[in-house]
C-alpha cells in the first residue's frame, strides 16, 4: 500500500460515527474534500502554517521539540507541500552541517553515474533557499571555497561568522553576495575561559595578521560585491591591539545604508577622528561600542577628537565599556535626544565616576524624544573581582535623584543594593516619570537568593507599589525587590481607595519577603485592578510549573497569586 492510499484509510478511520452528522455524504462529501485541496494548495495558508512550526511560540510551548521535524515530514509527504516546506526548513541554517553533507555526496561520485548530478542540482536547490546562515571557520570545505558561493547562495540575507579559539582561519569574503544585508563576526581570539585568569593576564594577546586580513578582505569583497549592508556587527573577546583601525574606518565608510554597528573598542580606539567618521553615517540608527578584552584592564586614555555635529539619524547607543572610556566616548559626543540609551560598566565605578557619567548622559543623550534609559554599573559576571579592588559594585544612592530631572518611559537600574530603593525614593521616581511604562530595578546578584533580615527595615515596602500605581497610570511591568513581611497589610488595606488600571500590570518581585500572604493579597487587590501578573521566584507562568528550586518566598507569592485570581473570580 503506498504512501497516499495508506493516508485516505488512516482519514477514514478517523471519521467515526461520532462525526458522521457533520460531514455530507455523497456529493457533499466530495465538495468537503475538494474544499480542503482548495486550502492545502493555496499557497499563503500553508506557508502560514509552516510558518507557525518554527515560530517562538510553537516551539516554546513544545521545548523546542517538533517543528523541524515536522517540516521535514511534510516535505516528504507530496510534491503541493514540499516546496514551501523546504523552503522554511533551509531558510535559516545553525550551521554548515547540511549544507556539508550533500556536498560530500557530491564529491564522493559513489554508486551510478546518476547519482552525483542528481545530488549536485538538490544541492544547488536547497542552498538557493538559505536566507541565514552560521558558519564556523574550520567547517567548510577548502574544494566548496573555491568554487563561488555567490552561485551558491544567491539568496542569502545574514551571515553570521564565527572563529573558534585556535580553530582554522578561513576567509569569508566568497560569502559577499550582492543580497546580503547583514553581516556578524564573531571572533573569539583567546582560549583563556577561566575569567578570573583573563583578567590577571599580564600581556596583551598578540595581534595576528592572518585574522587581521581576513577580517579586512572581508569588507573589501562585501564593498565590491555592491551590497547595501544595513547591520554589521563584530564582536571580539580578548582581542589585541588593533593596528589597522584606520583601514578599518576607511572601508566602513562606503556602506551608506548601515543602519545597524556594532563594534568592539579596539577596532577603533586607534584612529582620533573615529566618531567624527561615525557620525557621518546617515542612516546610522543603533551604535554599540564595547568591549570583552584586556583594553579596558589597561589604563590608557582614548584621543578621540569631539563630533561637534551629525549621528543625525542615531536612535540608540548601548556602551559596554569601563568607566573612564564611556566618559572619554560621552564627552565627545554630540548633544542628541535619543529613543534609547543602554550604559554598562565594565570593573565598576566610583561614586564620582558615576555621578559624572550619569550627567553626562542625562544632559547630553536623554531628551524629549527618549524612552529607554539602561544603567548598569556592574558587570554581574565579574562581582567578585570588583568588590576586591574597593569600587562600587552596584549603583550609588547619590545618581537616583539625577534620573529624576527628566520624564522617561521605561527605565532599568542594575545593580540595585536593595537597601538604596525606599519608599520615598519611590515616590520621587513616580512623580518624576508620570508617563512611565517599564521600571526595572535589577538587585545585585548577591541578593537574588535571599534579602538579609537586617536590612528588611531599610527596603522598599509594598506602599512604593501603591504609590506607582496612583502616579504611573501607563505602567505595565515593575521589577523591585521589597519587603513584604508582616500582618499589619490587611489593616492598611481596609483604609484604602481601589484603584482602577488601564491595564494589567507585570510584577517581578523575584525574591521579596514575605509571612503573610492573605494580608499581602488583600493590600494588592486595592492598590492593582484589574489584579496583577505576579513574576515571582522561578516561577514559569506559560508553563505552569516551577523550574528549579521552590524557594519558601517563593511559595508565600505562589499563594497570593491563588487568592488574588480567587477573588477576581468570584467578583466576575
Amino acid at each position: 500500500m503506498d504512501t497516499v492510499t495508506r493516508s485516505r484509510s488512516s482519514a477514514r478511520r478517523v471519521q467515526g460515527p461520532q462525526r458522521s452528522s457533520l460531514i455530507p455524504r455523497g456529493r457533499g462529501a466530495g465538495a468537503l474534500r475538494s474544499a480542503i485541496h482548495r486550502v492545502l494548495t493555496t499557497d499563503e495558508i500553508v506557508r502560514y502554517i509552516m510558518a507557525f512550526l518554527v515560530s517562538p511560540t510553537y516551539m516554546f510551548y513544545n521545548m523546542g521539540r517538533g517543528g523541524l521535524s515536522s517540516l521535514a515530514a511534510l516535505a516528504a509527504t507530496c510534491s503541493a507541500l514540499s516546496e514551501p516546506a523546504l523552503e522554511i526548513l533551509w531558510r535559516q541554517l545553525d550551521n554548515f552541517e547540511p549544507v556539508g553533507l550533500l556536498w560530500d555526496i557530491v564529491r564522493s561520485a559513489q554508486g551510478p553515474k546518476t547519482v552525483a548530478p542528481v545530488y549536485s542540482q538538490r544541492l544547488m536547490k536547497y542552498a538557493s533557499y538559505v536566507r541565514e546562515i552560521v558558519i564556523h571557520s574550520g567547517d567548510v570545505p577548502e574544494p566548496f571555497l573555491a568554487l563561488s558561493p555567490q552561485a551558491i547562495f544567491p539568496s542569502l540575507r545574514r551571515l553570521h561568522w564565527v572563529l573558534e579559539s585556535e580553530a582554522k582561519i578561513q576567509h569569508f569574503a566568497q560569502f559577499a553576495v550582492p543580497g546580503l544585508r547583514s553581516l556578524c563576526i564573531d571572533l573569539y581570539s583567546s582560549d583563556v575561559d577561566d575569567i578570573s585568569l583573563f583578567y590577571r593576564m599580564e600581556t596583551r594577546p598578540v595581534e595576528d595578521p592572518l585574522l587581521v586580513n581576513t577580517l579586512i578582505d572581508g569588507l573589501r569583497a562585501a564593498q565590491a560585491a555592491r551590497t547595501t549592508l544595513d547591520s554589521l556587527e563584530i564582536f571580539w573577546l580578548n582581542a589585541p591591539s588593533f593596528s589597522r583601525s584606520p583601514d578599518f574606518l576607511n572601508l566602513l565608510m562606503p556602506f551608506k545604508h548601515l543602519k545597524t554597528l556594532a563594534l568592539e573598542l579596539q577596532i577603533i580606539a586607534g584612529t582620533p577622528r573615529a566618531l567624527e567618521m561615525l557620525s557621518t553615517l546617515p542612516h546610522l540608527a543603533h551604535l554599540t561600542l564595547q568591549n570583552r578584552g584586556k583594553f579596558d584592564m589597561v589604563s590608557s586614555r582614548l584621543q578621540f577628537h569631539p563630533a561637534r555635529s551629525g549621528f543625525d539619524a542615531l536612535r540608540s547607543l548601548s556602551l559596554h565599556l569601563s568607566p573612564c572610556h564611556v566618559y572619554s566616548i560621552l564627552s565627545n559626543f554630540p548633544k542628541r535626544s535619543l529613543e534609547n540609551c543602554t550604559t554598562r560598566f565594565i570593573g565598576g565605578a566610583t561614586e564620582p565616576a558615576q555621578r559624572a557619567i550619569t550627567e553626562l548622559v542625562m544632559t547630553k543623550l536623554v531628551g524629549r524624544t527618549t524612552q529607554f534609559l539602561s544603567l548598569d554599573f556592574q558587570d554581574g559576571d565579574d562581582a567578585d573581582l570588583h568588590s576586591e579592588r574597593g569600587l562600587f559594585a552596584s549603583v550609588s544612592p547619590s545618581i537616583l535623584p539625577l534620573l529624576c530631572t527628566r520624564d522617561l518611559v521605561q527605565v532599568e537600574i542594575g545593580c540595585v543594593d536593595p537597601e538604596a530603593i525606599t519608599d520615598r525614593m519611590c515616590s520621587e521616581f513616580a512623580k518624576a516619570w508620570p508617563q512611565l511604562r517599564v521600571l526595572n530595578l535589577r538587585p545585585q546578584p548577591s541578593w537574588t537568593e535571599d534579602v538579609k533580615e537586617n536590612l528588611l527595615s531599610s527596603m522598599v515596602t509594598l506602599r512604593a507599589l501603591r504609590i506607582f500605581a496612583e502616579g504611573c497610570p501607563h505602567l505595565s511591568y515593575l521589577n523591585i525587590t521589597l519587603n513584604a513581611v508582616g500582618n499589619h497589610w490587611a489593616n492598611e488595606a481596609q483604609h484604602l481607595r481601589q484603584i482602577h488600571s488601564r491595564q494589567p500590570v507585570t510584577l517581578s518581585l523575584g525574591e521579596s519577603q514575605i509571612t503573610h500572604p492573605d494580608a499581602v493579597a488583600m493590600y494588592l487587590s486595592r492598590c492593582f485592578s484589574p489584579i496583577p501578573v505576579l513574576d515571582y521566584g522561578t516561577y514559569v507562568a506559560p508553563l505552569g510549573r516551577y523550574v528549579g528550586h521552590r524557594s519558601r518566598a517563593s511559595i508565600g507569592w505562589e499563594r497570593v497569586s491563588a487568592l488574588l485570581l480567587a477573588g477576581s473570580r468570584g467578583r466576575n
